[in-house]
C-alpha cells in the first residue's frame, strides 16, 4: 500500500562553510588600552580635537607597548582572515543545508529573511527556493 501527500514540499536551499579542522584562530586577545596607567586624554574647547598629553619615560614605554601589541593583534587577524577566505576558496569546504517549510509561501518568506539575515556572510552563500515531489511511503513489512 503506498501513501502519498497531496502537495510538493517547500523549502529553501544554501550552502554554508566548513572551515576544514585545525583551522582555528591562532590570536591573542586585542591588547587592553590602560587607561589607568596614563594620563587620560584631553579636548580643546575650541575645536574638540584630543590634545595629546605629556608622557612621562614610563607612560611613553607603557604606550609603546601597546601600540607594538596592538600591531601585533592586526597581523595576527589578517593572518587569519587570509587562512580563512583561502579555506573559502575550495569548494570542499562548502556543504549544501537545507530548511524545509509547510508550504510554498512560508519557504518565500524564509528565503527573504535568510537572504537578509546573512547579507554580507562570507560563510553562506546561494539561497534558493526548492520544491520536491510529494514524498509516497510504501509499506514493506
Amino acid at each position: 500500500m503506498t501513501t502519498a501527500v497531496d502537495s510538493h514540499q517547500w523549502g529553501v536551499r544554501w550552502e554554508a562553510a566548513q572551515l576544514p579542522p585545525g583551522l582555528t584562530p591562532d590570536v591573542p586577545k586585542p591588547p587592553v588600552y590602560p587607561v589607568d596607567q596614563l594620563p587620560p586624554v584631553t579636548y580643546d574647547p575650541a575645536t574638540g580635537n584630543p590634545i595629546t598629553p605629556e608622557y612621562t619615560p614610563e607612560e611613553q614605554e607603557i604606550l609603546d607597548r601597546y601600540q607594538t601589541e596592538t600591531a601585533v593583534y592586526a597581523e595576527n587577524v589578517a593572518a587569519w582572515n587570509a587562512a580563512v577566505d583561502a579555506a573559502l576558496a575550495d569548494e570542499s569546504n562548502w556543504t549544501v543545508a537545507v530548511s524545509t517549510t509547510v508550504d510554498e509561501s512560508s519557504a518565500r518568506a524564509l528565503l527573504a529573511e535568510l537572504r537578509v539575515a546573512h547579507a554580507g556572510d562570507k560563510y553562506t552563500r546561494n539561497f534558493q527556493l526548492i520544491t520536491a515531489p510529494p514524498r509516497a511511503w510504501s509499506v514493506v513489512e
